[in-house]
């Protein structure tokens, strides 16, 4: 079984793509300073080892039988002061050069057809702004889904990208109805989860 090691930097990078093949395992490692570091699946299909099982709690271990990209959230904390999320693409495939990520990601597939439309000459600058405002979005408490909804239509109304932001008004109302949601922690989780693949993508757009 071959095991390939990737060093990551959670403070430098938000994104990054591995490649391997089908029921390899794939070692992930980070230079962090933290004594955790901890690795959720975004996208079923992906066996993720458990850091903190492992010697090196830095350290996971991931799987997947199938072709497919999988999204695995890394993050950590050192003196009490979380990292940025970062998303690692793990791209399984049976092919020795597959395809770009990107083609795979709905998400990135749909921002940027979407973004091509925006005739905004600013409209770089604004999305830079937006993915900014998103990232801070997620590290906020709220106590309803509806003070969340309220407070990202506040934040994002200077922005002049009107057709992206209707269709992650469509994506939020889509994917959490229109009831008014207590904001537990699975809620929360939930939600983080959604928006870090909205950044992500957004972050392949600009």
């Amino acid at each position: 079984m071959l095991a390939y090691l990737v060093a990551l930097s959670l403070f430098a990078q938000t994104s990054i793509d591995i490649k391997s093949k089908p029921a390899q395992f794939v070692t992930i490692s980070t230079n962090l300073s933290g004594d955790i570091v901890k690795y959720v699946t975004l996208d079923a299909g992906l066996s993720v080892f458990p850091s903190e099982l492992l010697a090196d709690k830095k350290k996971t271990v991931v799987v997947a039988a199938k072709n497919g990209v999988y999204k695995i959230l890394a993050y950590t904390a050192k003196d009490n002061v979380p990292s940025d999320p970062v998303i690692i693409n793990l791209i399984i495939s049976d092919n020795d050069n597959p395809p770009d990520v990107n083609i795979f990601d709905e998400y990135v597939v749909k921002f940027k057809r979407l973004y091509d439309l925006e005739s905004s000459p600013n409209k770089r600058n604004d999305l830079e702004e937006m993915i900014y405002c998103l990232k801070t979005s997620m590290t906020l408490s709220y106590e309803k889904l509806s003070n969340f909804n309220e407070k990202l239509r506040k934040d994002l109304v200077k922005f002049d990208l009107p057709i992206i932001k209707k269709e992650l008004g469509n994506m939020l109302s889509i994917e959490y109805g229109t009831d008014d949601k207590e904001m537990d922690v699975e809620t929360q989780t939930k939600l983080n989860k959604f928006l870090i693949k909205v950044v992500s993508a957004l972050e392949k757009v600009k």
